[in-house]
């Protein structure tokens, strides 16, 4: 396959170098990880080569296929039911529900943790519940978090959110409730204004269906699945298959692709009324000025200049990284753990930030814990 690549063009050096370095990766991977033979994975890299030849973009083309590699392999996995332990009652009188996803090393948790689920149950009335997703051996050894919910689920991390999402649905679909709120802990508290969840389960009763924390618009227009409300009318049987033929996911970009991208295709097919508490066309909308007055020194930055332009032109961005001064001036005290733990994007502003108003929470940089 590599000899293939050389003689493909000469005149591309760079190109041709940057491709192998890409396809060796790629085929060191595929056999590492998921013992796939010779053959097959010279097969698999055909797409790369198409990718080169019609100047598409190779990596792009690499992270679908491990996304259908991943989606395929879950076809076959088997989930023992027998380890999910349940606690509690089920919710019942048409009252509101939220559900918090947190994930665990250990069956352990950190102040991070509780700091979120106090911020989400504050003077909270309705039905509140969590999932533990653990990554015991067995789940016998978790330990009650001593928080007052009327529900909890303890299951193994068998995929990501949407795994323990759809154990709830399974079995809260079958309950009197008005709407259900969920989120996980892979954002952080900053703060303890919540109603910005009162908005959200406003608005989905108001209009009987599905409101997402934050709307994204790449590849397509979907919510990020850290936070949304659903209303009772939106849970309709059709969206309840859905939800059972989610499979468990390892990979965060299948997950995005298949199940967040999967459910707002389903939602649209559905024609279930969806709306955004933080819109994208809200930040697209803002001046230069404003874009400046807000970031101040940071926003003539080389990265900010880039994210204003792509913004402007309605190009991919990640909302939750991108936009994260903006979202928390909203009022929305959520801040991603992924870019406190390693700032993937190289933000110039998060640590300073973070360090004069925030100083507490880098303390999770400090502890290296990275969650999606």
């Amino acid at each position: 396959m590599v000899n293939i690549l050389r003689n493909l063009n000469k005149k591309r050096e760079s190109q041709f170098k940057r491709l192998l370095i890409i396809y060796k990766t790629f085929d060191q991977k595929t056999k590492r990880i998921y013992g796939v033979s010779t053959s097959i994975r010279m097969v698999i890299a055909i797409p790369m080569v198409l990718a080169y030849l019609f100047h598409l973009s190779a990596l792009r083309i690499i992270s679908s296929v491990f996304n259908y590699i991943v989606f395929f392999r879950a076809q076959f996995k088997f989930r023992d039911k027998k380890q999910i332990l349940e606690f509690g009652k089920l919710p019942s009188k048409g009252e509101k529900c939220r559900t918090i996803l947190l994930y665990a090393k250990k069956c352990e948790f950190t102040q991070f943790d509780l700091d979120l689920v106090n911020l989400i149950f504050q003077n909270f009335k309705g039905h509140k519940s969590l999932i533990i997703n653990c990554n015991c051996k067995n789940n016998t050894e978790y330990h009650e978090l001593g928080i007052d919910v009327e529900y909890q689920l303890v299951k193994p991390n068998w995929g990501y959110d949407f795994d323990g999402y759809a154990e709830i649905i399974d079995r809260f679909s079958k309950c009197d409730f008005s709407t259900l709120t969920f989120l996980n802990n892979s954002v952080l508290s900053l703060g303890s204004d919540n109603t910005w969840l009162d908005k959200m389960e406003t608005e989905a009763l108001h209009s009987s269906g599905i409101v997402g924390l934050v709307e994204s618009i790449s590849p397509r227009i979907h919510f990020q699945s850290f936070a949304f409300t659903m209303a009772k009318d939106a849970l309709t049987e059709p969206l309840i298959r859905w939800f059972s033929k989610i499979k468990p996911l390892k990979r965060k970009q299948a997950i995005v692709h298949f199940y967040e991208l999967g459910l707002a295709k389903k939602i649209k097919e559905l024609a279930i009324t969806c709306n955004y508490i933080f819109r994208f066309e809200d930040v697209q909308r803002i001046s230069r000025e404003d874009w400046s007055n807000k970031l101040g020194v940071y926003a003539d930055t080389q990265i900010y200049q880039t994210i204003y332009n792509r913004t402007s032109q309605r190009l991919g961005v990640n909302p939750s990284h991108h936009h994260w001064r903006f979202l928390l001036n909203s009022g929305v005290p959520l801040i991603k753990r992924e870019l406190v733990s390693s700032n993937p994007e190289d933000l110039p502003d998060v640590y300073d930030v973070l360090r004069q108003n925030f100083p507490d929470v880098l303390k999770f940089k400090i502890e290296n814990q990275k969650f999606s």
